[in-house]
């Protein structure tokens, strides 16, 4: 079983919706006024904004291919599904 990369994008959407329902719920449930809410969200953002830069640059952007060899022309039909 082949281990899959870790994406950064889902949890970055994921952690900017819980946050977005998180604030919603503390201001229906009157904790803080709306004026202190504002600044609870952006400060969130803003947090989750370094997270998601710090991410970018910690990925690598180019994971190099091996180069394949040519392979050599023939002058026979390939087949579709050869069979042994």
């Amino acid at each position: 079983m082949n281990r899959h990369p870790f994406r950064w994008e889902p949890l970055v959407f994921g952690l900017i919706f819980l946050a977005l329902v998180g604030n919603w719920a503390i201001w229906k449930a009157g904790l803080l006024s709306a004026d202190q809410l504002v600044y609870v969200a952006a400060a969130g953002l803003i947090a989750l904004g370094v997270v998601g830069i710090m991410a970018s640059i910690a990925t690598p952007r180019h994971v190099p291919t091996p180069h394949l060899a040519p392979q050599e022309a023939s002058d026979e039909p390939e087949e579709a599904d050869p069979q042994p």
